[in-house]
């Protein structure tokens, strides 16, 4: 068994379809649509991505997908940078053209060729992911690095899930927190969330911080409007974490009013609910005074005694979450499913950390009991 803190990314091919959106953003001083157009039929190419960008943004002219395409690939044609990358990206995305990943592949290679760095950080993706090329891990993560080395946002993103789930690299958690925190200094909202869920359930206490798992996790929220689903179940997963399970009730709800067929949120809710109850039954013999939370003033327990429950069932990797209450005896009192795998998972895992001990939590020098969770993760290498 292995204790892992991967947050799967919350968008849609993975790097890919988030890395750019294309930069459909105009310059503050430009001139008007139709001297630009003018600029672009004479077979400016600057002007002609400038034109491309316009129709694919709706900037001044309705949004025109076609039109779009066409002037990328005017402007690709010339060997504009830009044009290359914007042409691949609406071939990556079905944009104006049929979807086609080994098309974008070719045209998003030509501008990282000439050093284009969203172009180096997607083509990191579509090697990560086998789209368009053939799947090469390595690769992907010297393409991201070198991206990430210039400060995109995306990349540096990328870089932490690669560090977070050991692809193209070994997996280093506290590389991930540093990649993370770059992408989330930019505001980066994917990044604010995989951070987030780090921090709030990482088995390393080093790494461990409820309180800023909770800033991190309302401000990749805030940033979306609260219209990101997973955004929200990281937000309860955060709140729960911290001692507060009525705000991660709230936080479960909105997530589930936005996906309200999504079995797994379905059942975290009915997880906190019970949760929620069996907190307010604890017997007081559990410590000296409150139970505590982890977090500042608390030293962490530490476990001294995690037995292995041996490889799943079937081959694959899952991961169940699980609340845990570890006594001022550093025995395991109470512990509960927060994230469900499956039955069978979901046993093991229970069996395995009520037989773990730990050195206790303490507070101002006396041991607590304290409240924590715990990602546990099977896989079959």
């Amino acid at each position: 068994m292995r204790l892992r803190q991967l947050r799967p990314m919350p968008r849609f091919l993975a790097l890919l379809g988030m890395v750019c959106n294309l930069a459909f953003t105009s310059a503050q001083s430009q001139p008007s649509f139709s001297e630009l157009k003018a600029k672009a039929e004479s077979g400016d190419a600057q002007a002609q991505v400038k034109v491309g960008l316009a129709y694919a943004s709706g900037n001044g002219v309705p949004v025109d997908d076609s039109d779009a395409v066409r002037w990328f690939h005017k402007a690709a044609e010339q060997g504009d940078a830009t044009g290359e990358y914007s042409l691949g990206e609406m071939y990556a995305m079905g944009r104006g053209v049929k979807k086609d990943y080994k098309q974008a592949a070719q045209w998003i290679q030509k501008a990282a060729d000439q050093g284009e760095i969203r172009a180096v950080s997607n083509l990191g993706a579509m090697y990560l992911n086998g789209l368009g090329v053939k799947k090469n891990e390595k690769k992907a993560f010297q393409l991201t690095q070198q991206a990430a080395d210039k400060g995109l946002a995306a990349a540096q993103f990328g870089l932490g899930e690669m560090y977070a789930s050991g692809r193209g690299v070994k997996q280093n958690l506290p590389k991930a927190v540093d990649w993370y925190t770059k992408a989330a200094d930019q505001n980066d909202a994917p990044a604010l969330n995989n951070l987030a869920w780090l921090l709030a359930i990482a088995g390393d206490m080093t790494i461990r911080n409820t309180s800023k798992a909770v800033d991190l996790a309302l401000r990749a929220v805030n940033a979306t409007q609260e219209k990101v689903p997973e955004y929200l179940d990281t937000l309860a997963t955060a709140y729960f974490a911290n001692g507060h399970p009525d705000k991660a009730l709230k936080a479960e709800q909105k997530a589930l009013a936005l996906r309200p067929d999504d079995k797994t949120y379905q059942q975290s809710l009915r997880n906190y609910e019970e949760i929620a109850e069996a907190a307010k039954n604890l017997p007081a013999s559990l410590s000296s005074g409150e139970l505590a939370h982890a977090g500042p003033g608390v030293t962490p327990p530490k476990a001294v005694y995690t037995p292995d429950p041996g490889p799943p069932a079937k081959k694959g990797s899952a991961k169940v979450v699980l609340w845990v209450i570890v006594g001022a005896d550093g025995k395991v009192h109470d512990l509960r499913v927060v994230r469900s795998a499956n039955p069978d998972l979901d046993h093991k895992a229970l069996d395995t950390v009520r037989r773990w001990t730990f050195q206790p939590a303490r507070k101002n020098g006396q041991a607590v009991a304290v409240q924590i969770s715990v990602e546990v993760s099977f896989r079959l290498d």
